[in-house]
């Protein structure tokens, strides 16, 4: 989307992570879960900080990994 500067990432599970009463279904069920959302991406992907805190998750720096996993 041209434009658009909002952000919103999506982390592997720690160990100790617990769900929360605002964890969509998807994120209960996975291992995964969603950061909060951050108002604007630097191109270095530095300094992303989400509001609200989810998960103990303020800020990271956003890379990009590609996970293959076959059954």
């Amino acid at each position: 989307m041209r434009g658009c500067h909002t952000v919103q990432c999506i982390l592997a599970k720690r160990q100790e992570w617990e769900p929360r009463p605002d964890d969509l279904a998807f994120e209960r069920e996975s291992r995964y879960h969603l950061t909060g959302v951050a108002e604007i991406m630097s191109s270095s992907g530095d300094g992303l900080k989400f509001a609200p805190v989810r998960h103990g998750v303020d800020n990271i720096r956003a890379e990009t990994e590609f996970l293959l996993e076959t059954v």
